[in-house]
């Protein structure tokens, strides 16, 4: 997989919430691989930015669906 295919991907917790959309990601590169996804999310003030480690993510197909529901 590429790293640019997950940008622009839509967010979902597992019980189907949604929570934005990926913006960019962040890799480690001491262990060479991807640690974080940056998701852009709509608040209350407008929009904000989350990140959300890689291990949460539940898959990865046509949206990206999480673990944690408390994102």
């Amino acid at each position: 997989m590429k790293l640019t295919s997950l940008l622009g991907k839509k967010v979902y917790s597992i019980l189907g919430k949604y929570i934005g959309t990926v913006v960019d990601v962040m890799i480690d590169l001491r262990k060479k691989e991807v640690a974080k996804i940056d998701v852009s999310a709509k608040s209350l003030n407008g929009k904000q930015r989350i990140l959300i480690p890689y291990r949460w993510l539940y898959t990865v197909e046509d949206i990206i669906l999480v673990k944690e529901d408390n994102v």
